[in-house]
């Protein structure tokens, strides 16, 4: 149900019987055509090792109660691809699904161990090849049975070409079994971090974050080097390089028929050789070798005779359905296989992050005066569950509350900090067993949503809404359009009285060349509406987007200056400290609302003639539209705006994200105006490596033990400011890095702020930040029981400040550094947060330092943080 609830086609999603038929299908057209009667399933191969569940487990604990290595040791060997051997000493072990459960009775995406990568993790995916673009229209199992022979033939032709590369002999059903594999999977037939055959069949492939190279034909090979290795967030790569790191790794699939019969599977057996080969693959500058001896088969004899403490998602079986995106909630807002896929972190990271944003921006109040709320569609889909089934819920009797409990920015308006739910119930043999459609999904609702009901004794009418949903496929209702719906909205002969739903423009859809006179009498009569209906009706409004900012902001802000008659700026402010309410607006929205602010506050009802003509229509009448004249049209343009001590139009934003009630993130921009800062109540400032232009040099100088850039060991600095001023550092560079100077922090106090200020922390991916936290959250500490607020910046506040926040998360909460990374992440709203892999893994070993259990190893963290930001970089 969560796809559904969510407004998202994430999550677990059972497979339709036709993709069923198709895999099925694939795999068994592909034995018929590439191999003959002299095929023999080699299961049972005497070379083949194997581990077993619980010897398995012995790996994992001594990888978790193993420290995990100091930076240096790592880095810069994990930032790109490289020729060099893996750091040794560094094994751990890796697990890896070797094939799904694909049947009628079990969700495709089930039957999972903790920490296990896919194979797509750590081969190159067809989707990842440039060069050869058929493949990437061939990603669906009909498309592969209609060009069987196209895509055989150049799968063949790699195949051939590491043949040669090697100089070893395969027979033909040795390179038929390689591309049985890579079309099964859709990969092809070497490693994320083979250079060498990435720079031969893929054409492009990911530079620097947000740069794409389409053609290499031009590029020589060191040229090419040079360019795919000057990069420092390849998430991405990270899973193929815990590979070529691991001591041990384990391929395992849950299909018990197979493993029945046999120790393991054909697609267990298959996938060791090619992952072998792969690995042999990579050339390496000092001729070391891969040992394919290290490569485990996971003999079971079914699911429940693998430890439970092993299991990420548990075989489940085929009830959940997928939810279409309009489909009506007429049972429940959740399944109990959605506590399965909230108790597991490493998979399904999209879904935690839909329901962390379903309770950052749940239905709040704005104007209870006027019966405003502001929401996301989880909230709309809620309260029309409930109407649905007359406010009864469980057998119990619910009305609409009026607010939420938890300001957005309070850790318990979060599901970083619920434990896991436990599903299992005690059977006839007092063993605890877990029983899904035995359990009691109202708690699990109440835990993972902010449902705005609260029980009640008696029954209660259901209320009636106004919902407008804002979308960027929506445009403006035309005044008629809006005056026949409110007709028929009063006319008091109608019985029952629906809900009124439409739509608008998302924020940032409306720029100044499409504003006109019929435009802005759209907007205008818009708001005009609403407040008719919120005193006309009992209706309440609920304005509300997909993710609950991002696309109501425009609407809501105007409504605001129509409602309150304040200033843009004001209302800006309000909505932060008041109303403690998320939202965003782009610069185009700033400008159209400097240009239309005084127009719309013109006819504002708090103005006593304004308010006196709309109230005082006789109840059967219906009022008038407003009207605009070409005179007032004119006056948007040329009129002198007020005069403001923020200037929101250099504000991204336009205001810094509050991430708890004592803490706000943001960039260069927000701290160059301490005007704003002093509104928002902010009271102490992390400078992490920029300067603020308004800070004079200060003489006051301290002493603070802080770690020099890209080293292991401390040294005291006795740091002066003086009045040469210091160039400001790039957010991202490149280039020597070689003589990096030492990191510094000073504090001091000016202008009322308290000020730590750290020095030469560049986002460079060789600067670590390790050294200088313990440092920064004493400071930070301090404002805390203080009262005070801090603004922790760096020039985006995407990085550098991003891993100061994450950290004091991990710390105030206890939790994980991907929770702690999430948490942040949605409260940043639109500006994606990219903490580079070096100031990541500092996250991790600060975990280890606070004593936080290690339940997630370093490629997952990343393999998810990929699955959040591929779309964006």
């Amino acid at each position: 149900m969560l796809s559904s609830i969510l407004d998202t086609q994430e999550g677990a999603i059972s497979m339709k019987p036709s993709e069923i038929d198709l895999r099925n299908e694939l795999d068994r057209e592909l034995t018929k055509r590439m191999f003959d009667d002299e095929y023999i399933n080699n299961s049972n191969d005497k070379s083949i090792h194997f581990t077993e569940p619980n010897e398995l487990q012995e790996w994992i604990n001594s990888d978790i109660s193993t420290l995990i290595p100091p930076y240096d040791i790592l880095f810069p060997w994990l930032h790109s691809y490289s020729t060099d051997s893996p750091p040794r000493g560094v094994g751990r072990t890796m697990i890896i699904r070797s094939r799904q459960i694909v049947d009628f009775e079990t969700l495709e995406d089930s039957g999972i161990l903790k920490n296990s990568v896919e194979p797509n993790d750590i081969f190159v995916a067809w989707s990842d090849s440039i060069n050869h673009n058929m493949l990437r229209f061939y990603l669906k199992n009909y498309s592969i049975l209609e060009n069987l022979s196209t895509i055989k033939d150049f799968l063949g032709e790699i195949v051939d070409w590491i043949v040669e590369r090697l100089s070893i002999n395969l027979s033909n059903i040795q390179k038929n079994i390689i591309i049985k594999v890579c079309i099964h999977f859709k990969i092809l037939p070497f490693l994320k971090t083979d250079f060498e055959s990435i720079k031969e069949f893929c054409g492009s492939n990911r530079d620097k974050v947000g740069v794409t190279v389409t053609s290499n034909s031009d590029k020589s090979s060191d040229a090419l080097w040079k360019q795919y290795t000057n990069s420092f967030r390849r998430f991405d790569l990270q899973c193929a390089k815990m590979l070529e790191l691991s001591s041990k790794v384990v391929l395992y699939c849950l299909n018990e028929k197979d493993h029945h019969i046999h120790d393991s599977c054909e697609y267990c057996v298959n996938f060791r050789f090619i992952l072998s080969l792969a690995m042999t693959l990579l050339d390496r500058k000092d001729g070391s070798s891969y040992c394919k001896d290290k490569i485990y088969i996971l003999k079971h004899m079914g699911y429940k005779t693998i430890p439970k403490s092993l299991i990420g998602t548990p075989p489940l079986n085929n009830i959940v359905k997928r939810g279409e995106e309009n489909s009506e909630i007429n049972s429940s807002i959740t399944s109990p296989y959605d506590a399965i896929l909230f108790n597991n972190w490493d998979r399904a990271f999209k879904i935690h992050e839909k329901l962390e944003m379903a309770k950052l921006t749940s239905r709040s109040c704005i104007d209870l005066e006027h019966s405003f709320w502001c929401g996301n569609t989880t909230d709309f889909r809620i309260i029309k569950f409930f109407n649905l089934n007359d406010n009864v819920y469980n057998n119990k009797k619910f009305k609409l509350e009026d607010n939420k409990k938890y300001s957005y920015y309070s850790p318990e308006n979060s599901i970083t900090v619920l434990p896991s739910i436990d599903l299992s119930i005690q059977n006839n043999n007092n063993k605890n067993e877990m029983e899904p459609n035995k359990f009691d999904t109202s708690n699990l609702e109440r835990n993972l949503f902010n449902i705005p009901f609260v029980e009640c004794q008696e029954m209660k009418d259901v209320e009636r809404n106004l919902f407008i949903r804002c979308s960027e496929n929506a445009s403006l209702l035309s005044t008629e359009q809006l005056w026949d719906t409110l007709c028929h909205t009063l006319n008091v002969t109608l019985d029952p009285q629906q809900d009124i739903l439409f739509s608008f423009p998302s924020s940032g859809s409306i720029g100044l060349g499409s504003l006109n006179i019929s435009s802005i009498g759209n907007i205008l009569n818009t708001c005009y509406f609403m407040y008719i209906i919120s005193r006309r009706t009992n209706y309440k409004t609920l304005l509300h987007c997909r993710d609950g900012y991002t696309e109501i902001t425009f609407l809501l802000v105007t409504y605001l200056l129509f409602l309150w008659d304040i200033s843009l700026e004001e209302v800006i402010i309000k909505l932060n400290t008041d109303c403690e309410r998320p939202f965003y607006l782009f610069q185009t929205d700033i400008q159209v609302l400097n240009h239309l602010q005084l127009l719309i506050r013109s006819f504002s009802p708090k103005r006593k003639e304004n308010f006196q003509r709309y109230n005082n229509y006789p109840l059967n009448d219906i009022p008038e539209p407003l009207e605009i004249d070409s005179e007032m049209f004119s006056n948007i343009f040329f009129a002198k705006l007020p005069d403001t001590d923020i200037n929101l139009n250099k504000l991204n934003g336009p205001l810094p994200s509050r991430i708890l009630n004592h803490l706000y993130l943001g960039s260069l921009e927000h701290a160059q105006s301490p005007a704003l800062l002093k509104r928002l109540g902010i009271t102490h400032i992390v400078s992490v490596g920029e300067i603020i232009s308004w800070v004079k040099p200060n003489l006051t100088s301290t002493i603070i033990d802080v770690r020099n850039r890209g080293m292991s060991t401390t040294n005291n600095i006795h740091v002066v400011k003086s009045s040469v001023r210091e160039q400001r550092s790039a957010t991202i560079t490149t280039g020597d890095t070689t003589h990096l100077s030492s990191t510094s922090i000073h504090q001091f106090v000016q202008d009322g702020f308290n000020i730590l200020k750290i020095n030469n922390l560049q986002d460079n991916g060789f600067d670590c930040i390790t050294g200088q936290l313990e440092e920064i959250l004493k400071f930070i500490d301090v404002a805390y029981k203080e009262g005070g607020k801090v603004l922790v910046h760096c020039m985006v506040g995407v990085s550098r400040s991003a891993t100061v926040c994450i950290a004091e998360c991990m710390k105030r909460f206890r939790c994980e550094v991907l929770k702690a990374y999430l948490y942040v992440r949605v409260r940043r709203l639109n500006i994606i947060i990219q903490p580079n892999l070096m100031f990541m893994y500092d996250l991790l070993k600060w975990q280890e330092a606070l004593g936080i259990k290690r339940e997630m190893n370093w490629h997952i963290i990343c393999r998810n943080i990929l699955e959040l930001n591929k779309r964006y970089v």
